[in-house]
């Protein structure tokens, strides 16, 4: 495992948080890991800002994926952590 694993796995969680589904969609596990393989993710409904990055991360060959440096440069920089969450959230936690 190294940090081409983790930046696979950072792209499936932003955009499940972004969309509500996962890059290949929702289906039976055997589906899903089929078109991991064999499928381009879908991204249409994740922001322009990430969408780009998110493309990138499921890249068959691991050097082919962003290093987790590139990735801190291309998000920028880190914002604080008050006040992050909506209030409809917040309000709730």
């Amino acid at each position: 495992m190294t940090g081409a694993a983790d930046v696979f796995a950072l792209g499936g969680v932003s955009t499940y948080a972004c969309t509500g589904s996962g890059s290949f969609g929702l289906a039976d596990p055997r589906i899903l890991l089929h078109r991991t393989v064999r499928e381009e993710p879908r991204l249409a409904e994740v922001p322009a800002g990430l969408r780009e990055l998110a493309a990138r991360r499921p890249a068959e060959d691991p050097a082919a994926r962003p290093a987790l440096a590139q990735l801190a440069v291309a998000l920028g920089p880190r914002a604080p952590y008050a006040g992050w969450l909506p209030a409809a959230v917040a309000h709730t936690c």
